[in-house]
């Protein structure tokens, strides 16, 4: 089995103009903030789905652009180029993604930001990276879930750089692979999966139906539900080889007060899974 490594990297803000490719990824994304976390603060989950191939293997790694903020994530190395899957920085700023699979796809291959590497980066609150709309106006079709101590947030983004959010500080949130928000729903240009449709379905019951205040066990046991199969379930494993299925989960409590604490767990391709128990990241160990 590959162990995961923690890497110090000493990178230029600019290293979050990367390409994004391909629409065969199906993430389930999670949150609740304030009234609804056990002890206050935010949960954020992230499960990501796709198909087992070699070069999908992520590892946890750290980095340290040149100034800007650290971070540690979940990072996929594609052709020397790296990919932030769900990240957290220095400043408690924790951000997952999942793709937009119901627009179009189009043929143009060009550079966009890699908006979570951009916001980690550069930002210190759900607010700050609200405020970056060059970024989110500048990236492809995707879907970001966002938090820090004190809300979460949603960001959609469409075509042509078109996008909108939604900012909760008490409540939950959740997406899958289509547009939900009232002013992005124009942008479901093709029939929505049913994949992304059972899995939306099965986080909001279990985000609906829960007695009390959510804590990172919670998460963790949403973050496991087979409930609708192999292939439409929040944890996937896919009913044929080829077929995608989840490849890891990233969960992180970020409490009013103290550091934030992730969970995590990995399936890579070629490798049994590999579950570790909660830890603070790197990023935040030694900062106030």
């Amino acid at each position: 089995m590959r162990l995961l490594k923690k890497k110090l990297f000493i990178l230029p803000v600019f290293f979050c103009f990367l390409s994004f490719s391909g629409k065969l990824s199906a993430c389930t994304l999670w949150a609740a903030s304030g009234d609804k976390v056990e002890g206050g603060g935010s949960l954020l989950a992230k499960n990501r789905d796709y198909r087992p191939a070699p070069d999908q293997v992520c590892t946890l790694e750290t980095v340290k652009p040149s100034q800007a903020y650290e971070y540690t994530a979940l990072i996929r190395t594609h052709k020397e180029k790296k990919y932030v899957k769900a990240g957290v920085n220095e400043k408690g700023l924790a951000i997952v993604s999942s793709t937009a699979s119901s627009v179009e796809d189009d043929n143009d291959v060009h550079t966009v930001k890699n908006v979570c590497a951009g916001i980690l980066a550069s930002c210190d609150s759900v607010d700050a990276a609200l405020g970056k709309k060059d970024i989110f106006s500048n990236a492809k079709p995707f879907n970001f879930m966002l938090a820090d101590k004190n809300k979460i947030a949603l960001v959609e983004i469409g075509p042509e750089g078109k996008f909108e959010s939604k900012i909760i500080q008490n409540g939950t949130l959740c997406q899958t692979n289509h547009y939900i928000l009232d002013g992005m729903k124009w942008a479901n240009e093709k029939k929505i999966g049913r994949s992304s449709l059972e899995r939306l379905k099965r986080i909001e019951e279990l985000l609906n139906t829960r007695n009390g205040k959510f804590t990172l066990q919670d998460f963790i046991r949403f973050s496991e539900d087979r409930n609708a199969g192999p292939d439409n379930s929040i944890w996937r494993t896919g009913s044929s080889p080829k077929l995608s299925r989840t490849l890891a989960t990233w969960i992180i409590h970020i409490p009013e007060n103290g550091k934030p604490v992730v969970y995590l767990k990995t399936a890579n391709p070629g490798e049994d899974i590999n579950t570790f128990k909660p830890f603070i990241p790197d990023c935040v160990k030694t900062k106030n």
